[in-house]
């Protein structure tokens, strides 16, 4: 939040006597977050900052049986087990070339933790919330769900991804008494 002073106090230009006096100014409010960006096949992404625990160059992976194919596999984070999410699966992007190094984002939300495979780290950004545009209907494209918002840049469009929508979408429903 940036905040102007509700007041700012003056001497009058007459003289250097008189008292100071009030001059009300206008409050400010602008409400601004901060984001991690990073590229998904050369489209921009962004998560809130508070979300992130840490960054990932590599990792060993363990491949789950079963798991949705958007679960690349579980990353052992120093005794803690975290699902990692291929977001170029998710979002049904063809498939990264394999000699290229990738990035895990380590997400901890209210005491959950999954990572998301992305192909590049940008920056971690300020952005208005007046400043970013949420779409007026949810997607048909399961997809594409997650994304809550586009932010216009001078030089490009960033998709505002909202986490939990990645991973409520994962999850798989399984029939009553049968094995999937």
């Amino acid at each position: 939040m940036i905040f102007a002073p509700f007041h700012k106090l003056t001497r009058h230009s007459s003289t250097r006597d008189r008292p100071l006096r009030d001059t009300k100014l206008k409050v400010i409010l602008m409400s601004s977050r901060q984001y991690c960006t990073f590229l998904v096949n050369d489209c921009h992404f962004a998560i809130e900052a508070a979300d992130v625990a840490e960054v990932l160059r590599a990792g060993t992976l363990t491949r789950v049986p079963l798991a949705s194919h958007s679960i690349l596999g579980l990353l052992n984070l120093r005794g803690r087990i975290v699902p990692v999410i291929d977001l170029r699966r998710r979002f049904q992007f063809p498939e990264a070339d394999p000699n290229r190094s990738r990035t895990n984002v380590v997400l901890s939300m209210q005491g959950e933790w999954c990572s998301l495979l992305v192909d590049e780290l940008l920056d971690v950004v300020d952005i208005d919330d007046d400043r970013i545009e949420h779409p007026t209907a949810e997607s048909p494209e399961p997809h594409l769900d997650a994304v809550v918002g586009i932010y216009a840049d001078e030089s490009k469009l960033v998709h505002m991804l909202e986490p939990q929508r990645i991973l409520q979408s994962l999850v798989i429903h399984r029939p009553r008494g049968g094995i999937v």
